[in-house]
């Protein structure tokens, strides 16, 4: 009578276990990578407040759309308000926000005691910026709200506000032909009259 056995190999079953181990692994750092976004360095922004703007404390916000981001309150006039949004990366342009954070290409807004000060778009990483909110825009100086006339700083912001790059506030200091909207050819408005071209600028509600 021959009896015959079979040899069972340890070696290559436990190379199967691994091996599905590791696929199962790949599926679930991959799930997890589609859905949780990465984190970014903040972005920074710094400034002071119209010197006119009474007594304090003042309450300054950065907000994306309705949602306040962070929130600096100065003592008193003169102080340097210190914002910070903090930016995530999604992996996948689909993937749900996290509350309380921006991404790169998202518009924001500065408000002074829930009163809408100017807006810009977050451009880059990690990005310092200095935002003066001690000014107030006028007709045709979005930027330096300078009285005695446009500038080409000004030309430069109601161009990007143009293509969607920054955000006009109040809406009227870029819009100076009276259209009812920012255009490229608002900018060209702006920068005539910053180099002393004779044009008129016509901001229905600015100063």
């Amino acid at each position: 009578m021959i009896r015959r056995t079979r040899v069972r190999s340890r070696g290559s079953g436990a190379r199967a276990i691994a091996a599905g181990l590791l696929a199962c692994a790949g599926t679930l750092v991959a799930t997890a990578a589609e859905s949780t976004p990465l984190p970014e360095p903040d972005a920074v922004y710094h400034g002071t407040i119209a010197p006119d703007a009474g007594s304090g404390p003042f309450v300054v916000e950065l907000r994306r759309d309705t949602e306040v981001l962070d929130q600096d309150v100065l003592a008193a006039q003169g102080d340097t308000f210190v914002l910070r949004a903090k930016l995530e990366r999604p992996v996948a342009p689909q993937a749900a926000r996290t509350s309380g954070t921006a991404r790169v290409g998202d518009q924001i807004v500065f408000y002074v005691d829930d009163v809408e000060q100017t807006g810009r778009t977050i451009m880059n990483r990690g990005e310092i910026v200095a935002i003066d909110l001690s000014e107030t825009p006028t007709c045709g100086t979005p930027v330096s709200g300078n009285t005695g006339g446009p500038t080409a700083s000004d030309a430069l912001f109601v161009l990007r506000a143009a293509v969607g790059l920054d955000v006009c506030t109040p809406a009227c200091s870029c819009d100076v032909d009276g259209s009812g909207s920012t255009a490229a050819s608002d900018a060209l408005l702006v920068l005539s009259a910053a180099v002393g071209l004779s044009v008129t600028l016509d901001c229905a509600g600015c100063p």
